[in-house]
Protein backbone atom coordinates (compact mmCIF):
# COMPACT_ATOMS: atom_id res chain seq x y z
CA UNK A 1 0.00 0.00 0.00
CA UNK A 2 1.32 3.85 -1.04
CA UNK A 3 0.79 5.15 2.10
CA UNK A 4 1.16 9.12 1.80
CA UNK A 5 2.29 10.66 4.75
CA UNK A 6 0.68 14.29 5.42
CA UNK A 7 3.66 16.46 6.53
CA UNK A 8 1.42 18.82 8.43
CA UNK A 9 2.00 21.04 11.53
CA UNK A 10 3.06 19.24 14.64
CA UNK A 11 0.52 20.33 16.44
CA UNK A 12 -2.37 19.16 13.69
CA UNK A 13 -0.49 15.78 13.63
CA UNK A 14 -0.84 15.16 17.46
CA UNK A 15 -4.53 15.88 17.58
CA UNK A 16 -5.33 13.59 14.80
CA UNK A 17 -3.42 10.83 16.67
CA UNK A 18 -5.24 10.85 19.61
CA UNK A 19 -8.37 11.36 18.03
CA UNK A 20 -7.43 7.90 16.66
CA UNK A 21 -6.30 6.08 19.84
CA UNK A 22 -9.09 7.37 21.79
CA UNK A 23 -11.52 5.98 18.96
CA UNK A 24 -9.44 2.53 19.68
CA UNK A 25 -9.80 3.20 23.18
CA UNK A 26 -13.38 3.57 23.42
CA UNK A 27 -14.44 0.16 21.06
CA UNK A 28 -12.64 -2.12 23.70
CA UNK A 29 -14.43 -0.56 26.58
CA UNK A 30 -17.56 -0.59 24.56
CA UNK A 31 -17.95 -4.46 23.64
CA UNK A 32 -15.06 -6.90 23.33
CA UNK A 33 -16.98 -8.65 20.87
CA UNK A 34 -17.14 -5.99 18.58
CA UNK A 35 -13.82 -5.49 19.61
CA UNK A 36 -13.10 -8.76 17.95
CA UNK A 37 -14.99 -8.56 14.72
CA UNK A 38 -13.99 -4.92 14.00
CA UNK A 39 -10.37 -6.58 13.64
CA UNK A 40 -9.61 -5.45 10.04
CA UNK A 41 -11.05 -1.94 10.23
CA UNK A 42 -8.68 -2.12 13.69
CA UNK A 43 -5.66 -3.34 11.41
CA UNK A 44 -6.74 -0.51 8.92
CA UNK A 45 -6.40 1.73 11.92
CA UNK A 46 -3.29 0.70 13.48
CA UNK A 47 -1.70 1.30 9.96
CA UNK A 48 -3.14 5.21 9.78
CA UNK A 49 -1.50 5.41 13.25
CA UNK A 50 1.72 4.56 11.98
CA UNK A 51 1.81 6.77 9.41
CA UNK A 52 0.76 9.72 11.79
CA UNK A 53 3.49 8.34 14.15
CA UNK A 54 6.08 8.78 11.41
CA UNK A 55 4.38 12.20 10.22
CA UNK A 56 4.89 13.37 13.97
CA UNK A 57 8.22 12.67 13.49
CA UNK A 58 8.65 14.00 10.37
CA UNK A 59 6.90 17.14 11.01
CA UNK A 60 8.50 18.13 13.98
CA UNK A 61 11.79 17.59 12.25
CA UNK A 62 10.90 19.45 9.32
CA UNK A 63 9.34 22.31 11.50
CA UNK A 64 12.44 22.56 13.41
CA UNK A 65 14.26 22.94 10.32
CA UNK A 66 12.20 25.62 9.28
CA UNK A 67 13.29 28.01 12.00
CA UNK A 68 16.11 30.59 11.77
CA UNK A 69 19.59 29.46 13.44
CA UNK A 70 20.94 32.21 15.32
CA UNK A 71 23.64 33.30 16.97
CA UNK A 72 23.76 30.93 20.15
CA UNK A 73 25.79 29.01 22.96
CA UNK A 74 24.23 26.06 24.65
CA UNK A 75 25.91 25.31 27.51
CA UNK A 76 26.61 27.77 30.18
CA UNK A 77 30.46 27.28 30.51
CA UNK A 78 31.28 28.16 26.95
CA UNK A 79 32.35 32.21 27.07
CA UNK A 80 33.62 34.93 25.06
CA UNK A 81 32.66 33.75 21.68
CA UNK A 82 34.46 35.76 18.81
CA UNK A 83 33.96 35.37 15.51
CA UNK A 84 35.38 38.12 13.09
CA UNK A 85 36.73 38.09 9.57
CA UNK A 86 41.37 38.26 9.11
CA UNK A 87 41.19 42.28 8.91
CA UNK A 88 40.82 42.98 12.76
CA UNK A 89 39.49 41.82 15.89
CA UNK A 90 36.40 44.56 15.66
CA UNK A 91 35.54 43.13 11.88
CA UNK A 92 32.30 41.49 11.14
CA UNK A 93 32.57 38.02 10.03
CA UNK A 94 32.47 38.21 6.12
CA UNK A 95 35.00 36.97 3.95
CA UNK A 96 34.57 37.03 0.06
CA UNK A 97 34.40 33.73 -2.11
CA UNK A 98 37.57 31.95 -3.11
CA UNK A 99 40.03 34.45 -1.24
CA UNK A 100 42.80 34.59 0.84
CA UNK A 101 40.59 35.89 3.43
CA UNK A 102 39.66 33.74 6.38
CA UNK A 103 37.38 33.94 9.54
CA UNK A 104 38.68 33.21 13.14
CA UNK A 105 36.69 31.50 15.73
CA UNK A 106 37.64 31.78 19.31
CA UNK A 107 36.00 30.67 22.51
CA UNK A 108 36.57 29.61 26.56
CA UNK A 109 35.49 26.80 28.29
CA UNK A 110 35.80 26.98 31.94
CA UNK A 111 36.80 23.89 32.62
CA UNK A 112 40.29 22.75 33.31
CA UNK A 113 40.19 20.23 30.91
CA UNK A 114 40.32 20.31 27.02
CA UNK A 115 37.56 18.41 25.31
CA UNK A 116 37.31 17.25 21.53
CA UNK A 117 35.63 19.55 19.29
CA UNK A 118 34.96 20.30 15.71
CA UNK A 119 32.47 22.54 13.73
CA UNK A 120 31.23 22.70 10.04
CA UNK A 121 29.19 25.13 8.01
CA UNK A 122 25.51 25.14 6.93
CA UNK A 123 24.38 27.35 4.01
CA UNK A 124 20.74 29.29 4.96
CA UNK A 125 18.76 31.48 2.70
CA UNK A 126 18.52 35.27 3.55
CA UNK A 127 16.45 34.56 6.49
CA UNK A 128 18.93 32.13 7.96
CA UNK A 129 16.42 29.05 7.74
CA UNK A 130 18.49 25.95 6.59
CA UNK A 131 18.41 25.54 2.58
CA UNK A 132 17.55 22.04 1.80
CA UNK A 133 20.69 20.97 0.37
CA UNK A 134 23.35 17.68 1.68
CA UNK A 135 26.92 19.10 2.87
CA UNK A 136 28.61 17.83 -0.21
CA UNK A 137 26.59 19.83 -2.43
CA UNK A 138 28.02 23.46 -0.77
CA UNK A 139 31.27 22.38 0.95
CA UNK A 140 34.07 21.10 -0.64
CA UNK A 141 36.47 18.52 0.52
CA UNK A 142 35.70 17.74 4.02
CA UNK A 143 32.18 18.53 5.95
CA UNK A 144 33.80 19.47 9.18
CA UNK A 145 37.01 19.87 10.71
CA UNK A 146 38.73 19.37 14.25
CA UNK A 147 39.71 22.63 16.70
CA UNK A 148 43.36 21.55 17.26
CA UNK A 149 44.55 24.54 18.46
CA UNK A 150 43.97 25.15 22.58
CA UNK A 151 45.87 26.37 25.26
CA UNK A 152 45.19 26.73 29.30
CA UNK A 153 44.82 29.91 30.90
CA UNK A 154 48.00 30.81 32.70
CA UNK A 155 48.22 32.55 36.23
CA UNK A 156 44.18 33.50 36.65
CA UNK A 157 41.77 33.08 39.42
CA UNK A 158 38.95 31.69 36.82
CA UNK A 159 40.68 28.26 34.80
CA UNK A 160 39.50 27.49 31.45
CA UNK A 161 40.72 26.09 28.09
CA UNK A 162 41.14 28.29 25.14
CA UNK A 163 40.22 27.39 21.86
CA UNK A 164 40.28 28.69 18.22
CA UNK A 165 40.19 28.38 14.77
CA UNK A 166 40.40 29.60 11.24
CA UNK A 167 38.09 28.86 7.96
CA UNK A 168 38.38 28.09 5.26
CA UNK A 169 41.25 25.43 5.54
CA UNK A 170 43.23 23.41 3.18
CA UNK A 171 40.43 20.78 3.51
CA UNK A 172 36.99 22.57 3.80
CA UNK A 173 35.86 25.28 2.01
CA UNK A 174 32.40 26.64 0.62
CA UNK A 175 31.33 26.49 -3.11
CA UNK A 176 28.75 29.36 -2.78
CA UNK A 177 28.09 32.85 -1.26
CA UNK A 178 25.45 33.44 1.04
CA UNK A 179 24.55 33.40 4.53
CA UNK A 180 26.48 30.43 6.67
CA UNK A 181 26.44 29.24 10.22
CA UNK A 182 28.83 27.86 11.60
CA UNK A 183 28.64 25.13 14.18
CA UNK A 184 30.81 23.74 16.87
CA UNK A 185 29.36 20.62 18.49
CA UNK A 186 31.51 18.16 20.34
CA UNK A 187 32.98 14.14 19.83
CA UNK A 188 31.95 13.86 16.33
CA UNK A 189 28.31 14.22 17.41
CA UNK A 190 26.75 16.73 14.99
CA UNK A 191 23.41 16.73 17.64
CA UNK A 192 26.03 17.85 20.75
CA UNK A 193 25.61 21.70 19.48
CA UNK A 194 27.99 23.88 21.34
CA UNK A 195 27.26 27.08 19.89
CA UNK A 196 26.53 28.38 16.77
CA UNK A 197 27.29 31.53 14.70
CA UNK A 198 26.04 33.72 11.89
CA UNK A 199 28.61 34.64 9.30
CA UNK A 200 28.56 35.77 5.25
CA UNK A 201 30.60 34.72 2.23
CA UNK A 202 30.23 36.96 -0.67
CA UNK A 203 31.02 37.18 -4.42
CA UNK A 204 30.84 40.70 -4.85
CA UNK A 205 28.19 41.46 -8.40
CA UNK A 206 26.79 44.82 -7.69
CA UNK A 207 27.82 48.05 -6.52
CA UNK A 208 25.81 49.69 -3.65
CA UNK A 209 25.46 53.07 -2.98
CA UNK A 210 23.86 54.52 0.19
CA UNK A 211 22.94 57.24 2.40
CA UNK A 212 21.67 57.91 5.68
CA UNK A 213 19.03 60.55 6.38
CA UNK A 214 17.05 61.83 9.23
CA UNK A 215 13.85 60.16 8.56
CA UNK A 216 11.48 61.02 6.14
CA UNK A 217 8.46 60.91 8.24
CA UNK A 218 7.97 64.47 10.03
CA UNK A 219 6.82 62.39 13.37
CA UNK A 220 10.04 60.83 13.31
CA UNK A 221 12.12 63.05 12.08
CA UNK A 222 13.92 63.38 15.99
CA UNK A 223 14.48 59.86 16.77
CA UNK A 224 14.88 57.85 13.67
CA UNK A 225 17.33 57.68 10.77
CA UNK A 226 16.52 56.31 7.16
CA UNK A 227 18.77 54.20 5.22
CA UNK A 228 18.01 54.99 1.44
CA UNK A 229 20.30 52.59 -0.84
CA UNK A 230 20.63 51.76 -4.58
CA UNK A 231 21.83 48.89 -6.53
CA UNK A 232 24.15 48.87 -9.49
CA UNK A 233 23.46 45.18 -10.68
CA UNK A 234 24.47 45.23 -14.18
CA UNK A 235 27.43 42.51 -13.65
CA UNK A 236 23.94 40.36 -11.73
CA UNK A 237 21.49 38.56 -14.04
CA UNK A 238 18.31 38.46 -12.10
CA UNK A 239 15.06 38.07 -13.86
CA UNK A 240 12.51 38.71 -11.62
CA UNK A 241 13.79 41.62 -9.59
CA UNK A 242 11.37 42.15 -7.28
CA UNK A 243 10.89 38.31 -6.32
CA UNK A 244 14.27 36.96 -6.14
CA UNK A 245 16.46 40.25 -5.12
CA UNK A 246 16.53 40.87 -1.67
CA UNK A 247 18.16 43.78 0.28
CA UNK A 248 18.81 43.26 4.50
CA UNK A 249 20.23 45.96 6.61
CA UNK A 250 21.51 45.61 10.22
CA UNK A 251 22.27 48.11 12.91
CA UNK A 252 25.74 47.77 14.33
CA UNK A 253 25.09 44.58 13.35
CA UNK A 254 22.16 43.54 15.53
CA UNK A 255 19.87 41.11 14.01
CA UNK A 256 16.98 41.92 16.17
CA UNK A 257 15.78 45.03 14.54
CA UNK A 258 17.29 44.00 11.35
CA UNK A 259 14.98 45.29 8.32
CA UNK A 260 14.89 42.14 5.57
CA UNK A 261 13.26 41.31 2.41
CA UNK A 262 13.25 44.63 0.98
CA UNK A 263 12.18 44.52 -2.68
CA UNK A 264 12.86 47.61 -5.16
CA UNK A 265 10.32 50.31 -4.75
CA UNK A 266 11.21 51.34 -8.22
CA UNK A 267 14.02 49.75 -11.28
CA UNK A 268 15.85 51.95 -13.84
CA UNK A 269 17.66 49.39 -16.02
CA UNK A 270 19.86 47.39 -13.96
CA UNK A 271 19.18 50.28 -10.79
CA UNK A 272 17.65 48.96 -8.09
CA UNK A 273 16.38 51.99 -5.86
CA UNK A 274 15.14 51.41 -1.91
CA UNK A 275 14.61 55.07 -0.99
CA UNK A 276 11.47 54.12 1.23
CA UNK A 277 10.09 56.18 4.11
CA UNK A 278 8.85 53.83 6.02
CA UNK A 279 10.57 50.29 5.31
CA UNK A 280 13.98 51.02 5.38
CA UNK A 281 14.15 52.98 9.38
CA UNK A 282 15.61 52.62 12.28
CA UNK A 283 15.67 54.02 15.75
CA UNK A 284 19.02 56.35 16.22
CA UNK A 285 19.37 55.41 19.68
CA UNK A 286 22.15 56.57 21.68
CA UNK A 287 26.22 56.71 21.71
CA UNK A 288 26.82 53.46 23.46
CA UNK A 289 28.32 53.43 27.14
CA UNK A 290 31.53 51.74 27.88
CA UNK A 291 33.64 50.39 30.65
CA UNK A 292 37.19 48.86 30.54
CA UNK A 293 38.85 46.39 32.35
CA UNK A 294 41.84 45.30 30.08
CA UNK A 295 43.78 46.26 33.30
CA UNK A 296 42.86 45.02 36.85
CA UNK A 297 45.80 46.13 39.08
CA UNK A 298 43.65 49.86 38.23
CA UNK A 299 40.45 51.39 38.17
CA UNK A 300 39.65 52.00 34.44
CA UNK A 301 37.14 54.40 32.73
CA UNK A 302 33.66 53.58 34.24
CA UNK A 303 34.81 51.56 36.96
CA UNK A 304 33.82 52.48 40.69
CA UNK A 305 35.31 49.56 42.73
CA UNK A 306 37.63 46.91 42.05
CA UNK A 307 38.13 43.77 44.91
CA UNK A 308 40.21 40.43 44.81
CA UNK A 309 39.71 37.39 46.90
CA UNK A 310 39.06 34.01 45.40
CA UNK A 311 37.83 35.90 42.40
CA UNK A 312 38.45 39.40 40.60
CA UNK A 313 34.95 41.38 41.28
CA UNK A 314 34.69 44.67 39.47
CA UNK A 315 31.91 47.03 39.82
CA UNK A 316 30.99 49.53 37.59
CA UNK A 317 29.76 53.39 38.08
CA UNK A 318 25.83 53.55 38.74
CA UNK A 319 24.29 54.80 35.46
CA UNK A 320 21.55 57.10 34.57
CA UNK A 321 18.93 56.87 32.98
CA UNK A 322 19.18 59.05 29.35
CA UNK A 323 15.64 59.33 27.64
CA UNK A 324 14.93 62.71 28.60
CA UNK A 325 18.14 64.09 27.96
CA UNK A 326 20.04 65.92 25.16
CA UNK A 327 22.13 64.12 22.67
CA UNK A 328 25.84 64.06 23.81
CA UNK A 329 28.17 63.25 20.83
CA UNK A 330 30.85 60.49 22.21
CA UNK A 331 33.26 58.08 20.65
CA UNK A 332 31.58 54.46 20.79
CA UNK A 333 32.50 51.18 19.31
CA UNK A 334 28.79 50.78 18.33
CA UNK A 335 28.21 48.02 20.73
CA UNK A 336 31.34 46.16 20.13
CA UNK A 337 33.58 44.56 22.50
CA UNK A 338 37.08 44.09 22.50
CA UNK A 339 39.03 41.05 24.58
CA UNK A 340 42.34 42.76 25.96
CA UNK A 341 44.42 43.55 28.64
CA UNK A 342 46.81 46.09 29.29
CA UNK A 343 50.23 44.75 28.70
CA UNK A 344 49.50 43.16 25.19
CA UNK A 345 49.20 39.36 26.30
CA UNK A 346 47.68 36.65 24.71
CA UNK A 347 44.78 35.07 25.06
CA UNK A 348 45.39 32.70 27.64
CA UNK A 349 46.51 34.94 30.05
CA UNK A 350 43.45 37.41 30.27
CA UNK A 351 41.40 36.80 33.70
CA UNK A 352 37.55 36.74 34.16
CA UNK A 353 36.08 39.19 36.08
CA UNK A 354 32.37 39.41 38.20
CA UNK A 355 31.55 42.73 36.72
CA UNK A 356 28.18 44.16 38.59
CA UNK A 357 25.64 47.12 36.13
CA UNK A 358 23.49 49.27 38.25
CA UNK A 359 21.66 51.44 36.83
CA UNK A 360 19.52 54.09 39.32
CA UNK A 361 15.61 53.70 38.68
CA UNK A 362 13.71 56.33 36.51
CA UNK A 363 9.96 55.40 36.86
CA UNK A 364 7.85 55.11 39.58
CA UNK A 365 6.88 51.58 38.67
CA UNK A 366 9.82 49.03 38.42
CA UNK A 367 9.48 47.83 35.10
CA UNK A 368 9.62 43.90 35.14
CA UNK A 369 12.06 42.81 32.44
CA UNK A 370 15.81 44.91 32.03
CA UNK A 371 18.78 44.09 30.47
CA UNK A 372 22.02 45.35 29.57
CA UNK A 373 23.09 44.04 26.22
CA UNK A 374 25.81 44.32 23.50
CA UNK A 375 27.42 42.46 21.29
CA UNK A 376 29.35 40.27 23.66
CA UNK A 377 26.48 38.72 24.60
CA UNK A 378 24.95 38.67 21.12
CA UNK A 379 21.97 41.71 21.93
CA UNK A 380 20.02 38.59 23.40
CA UNK A 381 18.13 38.77 26.39
CA UNK A 382 19.03 35.87 29.14
CA UNK A 383 19.00 35.57 32.67
CA UNK A 384 22.63 35.73 32.66
CA UNK A 385 22.12 39.95 31.87
CA UNK A 386 18.54 40.68 33.41
CA UNK A 387 18.63 43.22 35.96
CA UNK A 388 17.10 42.41 39.26
CA UNK A 389 15.30 45.50 41.10
CA UNK A 390 17.06 46.26 44.21
CA UNK A 391 13.59 48.18 46.62
CA UNK A 392 15.57 48.92 49.16
CA UNK A 393 18.12 50.95 46.84
CA UNK A 394 15.86 51.73 43.91
CA UNK A 395 18.35 50.32 41.76
CA UNK A 396 18.52 47.33 39.40
CA UNK A 397 21.30 45.67 39.21
CA UNK A 398 23.13 42.60 37.32
CA UNK A 399 26.52 40.67 37.14
CA UNK A 400 27.91 38.83 34.79
CA UNK A 401 31.48 37.21 33.76
CA UNK A 402 33.13 39.19 31.61
CA UNK A 403 36.95 38.53 30.12
CA UNK A 404 39.15 41.42 30.74
CA UNK A 405 38.77 43.86 27.67
CA UNK A 406 37.29 47.19 26.85
CA UNK A 407 33.58 46.57 26.45
CA UNK A 408 30.06 48.63 24.82
CA UNK A 409 26.61 48.22 25.93
CA UNK A 410 23.31 49.56 26.60
CA UNK A 411 20.01 48.98 28.22
CA UNK A 412 16.71 47.46 27.32
CA UNK A 413 13.31 46.53 28.41
CA UNK A 414 10.41 44.83 27.21
CA UNK A 415 7.59 47.86 26.97
CA UNK A 416 3.95 46.81 26.62
CA UNK A 417 3.64 45.62 23.22
CA UNK A 418 6.04 42.98 24.19
CA UNK A 419 9.00 44.56 22.23
CA UNK A 420 12.42 45.42 23.46
CA UNK A 421 13.59 49.14 23.45
CA UNK A 422 15.69 51.35 25.10
CA UNK A 423 13.57 55.06 24.42
CA UNK A 424 13.38 55.50 28.19
CA UNK A 425 16.84 54.27 29.44
CA UNK A 426 18.87 55.33 26.35
CA UNK A 427 16.95 57.99 24.29
CA UNK A 428 16.68 58.34 20.50
CA UNK A 429 17.79 60.60 18.67
CA UNK A 430 18.45 61.00 15.07
CA UNK A 431 22.23 62.55 15.55
CA UNK A 432 23.79 59.43 17.15
CA UNK A 433 26.53 57.59 15.30
CA UNK A 434 26.14 54.29 14.10
CA UNK A 435 27.16 51.55 11.39
CA UNK A 436 24.93 50.24 9.46
CA UNK A 437 25.84 46.72 7.17
CA UNK A 438 23.51 46.14 3.98
CA UNK A 439 23.69 42.93 2.13
CA UNK A 440 22.24 42.10 -1.19
CA UNK A 441 21.08 38.82 -2.66
CA UNK A 442 19.49 37.04 -5.74
CA UNK A 443 18.19 33.97 -6.08
CA UNK A 444 20.88 30.76 -6.85
CA UNK A 445 17.88 29.10 -9.70
CA UNK A 446 20.29 25.53 -9.69
CA UNK A 447 19.83 25.07 -5.80
CA UNK A 448 17.45 27.48 -4.77
CA UNK A 449 18.85 29.36 -1.99
CA UNK A 450 20.12 33.33 -1.58
CA UNK A 451 23.48 34.10 -2.69
CA UNK A 452 25.14 36.86 -1.11
CA UNK A 453 26.47 39.24 -4.49
CA UNK A 454 26.40 43.00 -2.74
CA UNK A 455 27.41 44.21 0.45
CA UNK A 456 28.16 47.86 1.99
CA UNK A 457 29.34 48.48 5.07
CA UNK A 458 27.53 52.40 6.08
CA UNK A 459 27.69 55.12 8.81
CA UNK A 460 25.90 57.71 9.82
CA UNK A 461 28.38 59.88 11.25
CA UNK A 462 27.58 62.46 8.89
CA UNK A 463 23.88 61.90 8.55
CA UNK A 464 22.04 64.31 6.39
CA UNK A 465 19.47 66.27 7.53
CA UNK A 466 15.93 66.61 5.96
Amino acid sequence: MNTMLPFLNPIVCLKTLFGELKLISYMRKKDDDLFVKRQPFLMMKSNRISTLWLSLFFSISAYSQALPMENKVYLSNIKTVLLYSSVSDFSYPIIHLNSTEHLDLSFDELIPTNENYFYTLILCNSEWVPVALQPNEYLQGNAYEQILNYSFSIGTYQKYVHYSASFPTENMNVKYAGNYILKVYRDYNLDNIVLTQRCFILNTKTAIRSKVRQASNIDLRYTNQEVDVEVDASDAVIPSPFTDAKLTILQNGRFDNAVSKLTPKYINGNNFNYDYEEGNLFFGGNEFRAFDIRNIRSVGQNVSNKTIDTAIHIQLRSDEARGSQQHLSLTDYNGKFMIANSTGGSANLLDYCYVTFTLNSFSSKPLEEMYVLGSFNNWQPSDACEMKYNEARKVYQCTMLLKQGYFNYGYFYLNNEMIFENSDTEGNHYETENDYYIFFYQKNYTYNFDELIGYQKANSGTVERR
